[in-house]
């Protein structure tokens, strides 16, 4: 196999015994020499591999791999800010260790055990003031440790001048690779749940929970007091926003964190990271996990099932490496650029939401910009002195410099200002969302005042079609439909609020359409005419809304109602013009630079509207789920669900049903939940608030569905940890027995046709037969003998039916009955029902089913769901009680 370009031989490699100090780590690290291409000596740190069978097997194969992949990450915003890491192969070409080159004035921080230095300026280095962490912009470096999941920041991997230490980041998948620690799922959360990337983190900014070592914990996760901070209670400062003066002038903590963040959005390109991975991977190199003890990859597997299965095993590592980095991207860009600020965070101060920042310091984005043209010149420098070297030598021997790169791994900064603009675009969407959904509602309002009876408001459906945009594209602005309330109104035809109505319909309808031009453009196509064709849109329609609406509703409430909801717009239009965005001045960020939308995007999650969205588009995205991906998200939830074994009160019992109904169900992915669903308790230790609670998020977080402003609330609500669960639980268990898309046995539809079905078969049977039946029930459900306590009133009742003259048909007979009575299990109408199940069941095995067609839909029904059955049948069974009698014989019962 040919070594990457960028990676080294043992051979290469000298030890160092003097200079400088080997970094503390529970692995050995062995400082070592090697000479690059320009003849320069450099020194690194050394990690040889430790595979299963050797030590505690911490330091496998694709671990190492990781950490590499890690570090060219890291890298494409922090620059030579984080250290770089290198594959070292042995001469038979495997995988023999890393090297970590050393980071120029690199000095990590101290420990609280550590006695500071007399000299303060070595003092302010290694136990930096809040001062200090502003002037060395430490914002940069505690971002990209966040971003990258980074749970080993101790202070010996962290200084004033960069970061080291690759072999814990992305710790959601390594911490299974290397062996996890023993908090890890028992005082902490599990890393790929506690360590997500969430819009409530940035709040309290850098006070974060779920990491073992940061630098603002006061007590770390393992409680290893040696790994605590000195300076831990400056970094905490950090939360309330201290400002620092410099010749330049002020700058704060929020304007140095948020563009740090920006930084990490714009500075991702997935060309530019791929080409950078295979300079130090090669394209040669498999993911190989299944190479690793079966306990972990299968643990892989379970955690992360489709970057880990039988189909990538044998792909080639970077491929691997860009899904991940793709996943952790759209988590990143989710919980950034949709960040609507924070009031008041726990330090007391208000937090600026992100297109706040957007708007107010447009020189972030040229200083990004600034800083990656400056890198591509170091490249293109480096990369001409060895194309120099190699056409005078025609071999250069020496191992290439982090800097000596193509072109194809430089930054584009095309690309970038396509980025940008897909980003200002984005941190907009649920503003102008929230103002079309306001639109949708006044049009429902107005139509139903005008209503002699009014219609429940709807709610917006998500379609199965649009999971593929949720998936491909960040954006869910939806189909833009034309409302025709006014076509169904019995008003006055001249009516001036009729006019009104029908003039706010073609209002919303053209901006919902003009709005979804923009914000489905893919960003490789976005430009500037873009966003003017979308202002000048708007500015049109606002104009006309002025001339075609508003008139028609002045001297009305109404009014008033649609100019705020024209003033909404014209606030969102006169900041949105990006290229007069690019080329204005800065702004303080305490300066309102537009209206403040928040009223518009905090709803309650339990809001009606909220609910039914949420829970439709939660049964569009699991109709996309493969079945064998749907089961294991249940199973997982069923791991969660069953109580310890000394829980003496706990009554979880769904357990062993449910996993034997996934194991033998036909049912597609939507009826398998309706199912679950439709049975069991909604209390908050039930399975089903269980699925609601682990469904939701992960739905929220597959499809971004949370970008409709309807789920902005469910998604803030599940951040905070504030999700009723229970509630939803609830409303689910509704929904799956009154929506007609589902046909699983206890649903509306199947229901409907049970009840057809049973009646045309009673209309089929002779009388005598069918009332054997009737009084074989009566006979089980009345007592031999009656005492106090029994409670068959309904057996007088059943007898009046019977006995009536002239006699009842067999359809009305059953009506009459079901549509009265209870319909618990002792119940009559309970009875009735398992005897004639059990009649039909036997007519079908015995080829009398021809009489009456679908017959067979009995064959699916169990009799443990006859009561419910009962309740639901009441509303078919009241009608056929008002037929015609067709006998005029007595019965005798």
């Amino acid at each position: 196999m040919p070594l990457p370009a960028k990676a080294l031989r043992y051979g290469q490699l000298r030890k160092k015994t003097e200079g400088l100090a080997v970094p503390t780590s529970g692995h050995q690290v062995v400082k070592m020499e090697f000479v690059d291409s320009d003849g320069q000596v450099k020194t690194g740190f050394y990690k040889e591999l430790i595979p299963e069978g050797v030590g505690d097997g911490s330091y496998p194969e694709i671990l190492a791999k990781y950490s590499v992949a890690a570090s060219v990450l890291i890298r494409l915003a922090l620059g030579d800010r984080a250290a770089e890491d290198r594959l070292v192969f042995d001469e038979e070409g495997r995988i023999k260790g890393t090297l970590s080159v050393n980071l120029e004035k690199y000095k990590p921080l101290y420990s609280s055990s550590q006695s500071l230095p007399l000299d303060p300026q070595e003092k302010e280095l290694v136990c930096p003031s809040v001062e200090t962490l502003l002037q060395h912009n430490v914002a940069e470096l505690l971002v990209s440790a966040w971003r990258i999941k980074c749970d080993d920041r101790h202070p010996g991997n962290f200084s004033l001048f960069g970061l080291i230490d690759w072999d814990m980041a992305l710790y959601p998948y390594t911490y299974i690779m290397k062996g996890k620690r023993l908090v890890d799922g028992l005082t902490k959360e599990l890393p790929e749940k506690g360590m997500k990337l969430l819009s409530k983190e940035l709040d309290d900014y850098p006070n974060i929970e779920g990491r073992t070592h940061t630098p603002t914990n006061s007590w770390p996760g393992n409680a290893n007091m040696w790994k605590r901070y000195k300076s831990y209670a400056e970094f905490q400062a950090l939360s309330s926003n201290p400002a620092l003066k410099t010749e330049d002038g002020t700058t704060s903590w929020q304007e140095q964190f948020f563009a740090a963040l920006l930084k990490e959005l714009l500075s991702f390109d997935p060309e530019m990271l791929r080409a950078r991975l295979k300079e130090y991977l090669g394209e040669e190199l498999i993911l190989d996990y299944r190479s690793l003890p079966r306990y972990k990859s299968e643990q892989l597997e379970k955690t992360h099932p489709t970057l880990f299965n039988e189909k990538t095993d044998q792909t080639p590592f970077i491929d691997h490496m860009m899904n991940v980095f793709q996943r952790e991207y759209n988590e990143l860009y989710s919980a950034v650029v949709l960040y609507p600020g924070c009031p008041q965070n726990k330090s007391g101060v208000p937090v600026v939401g992100f297109n706040r920042f957007l708007r107010n310091k447009p020189s972030a984005f040229h200083n990004v910009l600034r800083w990656a043209d400056a890198q591509n010149d170091r490249m293109s420098e480096c990369w001409r002195r060895y194309e120099e070297k190699k056409k005078a030598q025609g071999n250069v021997t020496g191992a290439l410099d982090a800097y000596t790169m193509p072109v194809e791994g430089r930054y584009h900064l095309e690309r970038m200002q396509k980025r940008y603009h897909q980003i200002w675009r984005d941190a907009h969407s649920p503003t102008i969302k929230a103002i079309i959904g306001e639109g949708y509602t006044l049009i429902r309002q107005l139509a139903n005042e005008l209503r002699v009876k009014p219609l429940p408001l709807a709610t917006k459906e998500l379609e199965e079609s649009d999971i593929t945009l949720l998936t491909e594209s960040f954006q869910l602005i939806g189909e833009p439909h034309l409302l025709s309330e006014s076509k169904t109104l019995d008003c006055d035809p001249s009516s001036d609020l009729k006019k009104g109505l029908e003039g706010l319909e073609k209002f919303v309808f053209k901006l919902h359409q003009c709005t979804k031009e923009y914000y489905t453009t893919k960003r490789e196509d976005l430009s500037p005419e873009h966003n003017q064709a979308f202002c000048d849109a708007v500015s049109k329609l606002i104009i006309e809304s002025e001339s075609e609406v508003l008139p028609h509703l002045m001297t009305t409430a109404w009014a008033r109602k649609f100019g705020d909801c024209i003033s909404n717009l014209q606030q969102f239009y006169n900041g949105l013009h990006f290229q007069r965005h690019c080329i204005a001045s800065d702004q303080p960020l305490s300066t309102h630079a537009t209206h403040d939308y928040k009223a518009l995007l905090t709803r309650p999650h339990t809001d009606e509207e909220v609910v039914q969205s949420c829970l439709r588009t939660l049964f569009a995205w699991i109709k996309t789920l493969d079945k064998e991906t749907f089961n294991s998200m249940v199973l997982n939830t069923i791991g969660d669900y069953q109580p310890s074994s000394f829980s003496l009160f706990a009554r979880r019992y769904r357990a062993p049903s449910v996993e034997t109904y996934l194991k033998t169900t036909t049912h597609d992915c939507a009826d398998r939940l309706g199912t679950i669903l439709c049975e069991g308790g909604t209390d908050s230790t039930s399975l089903n608030t269980h699925l609601m609670r682990n469904l939701i998020p992960i739905m929220l977080e597959a499809t971004q569905a949370q970008v409709d402003v309807n789920l902005l609330s469910v998604r803030n609500a599940v951040e905070h940890k504030s999700f009723d669960a229970a509630y939803y639980a609830q409303r689910a268990q509704e929904f799956v027995k009154s929506d007609e898309q589902f046909t699983f046995p206890g649903s509306k539809q199947n229901i409907a046709e049970f009840s057809k079905v049973m009646f045309d078969w009673a209309a089929k049977q002779e009388t005598r037969r069918f009332r054997a039946l009737v009084r074989k029930a009566r006979d089980l459900y009345a007592p031999y003998s009656i005492t106090i306590w029994s409670q068959k009133e309904r057996v007088p009742e059943i007898n009046g039916y019977l006995g009536e003259v002239p006699r009842h048909p067999n359809p009305k007979l059953l009506a009459l009955i079901l549509a009265n009575g209870g319909n618990e299990e002792n119940s009559f109408n309970t009875i009735l029902l398992k005897e004639l199940l059990m009649t039909m069941q036997a007519d079908v095995d015995s080829q009398k089913k021809q009489d009456v067609p679908n017959l067979e839909i009995v064959s699916k029904i169990s009799p443990e769901r006859l009561p419910y059955y009962g309740t639901q049948l009441k509303k078919y069974a009241k009608p056929k009680t008002y037929d015609e009698k067709t006998s005029t014989i007595p019965e005798y019962s």
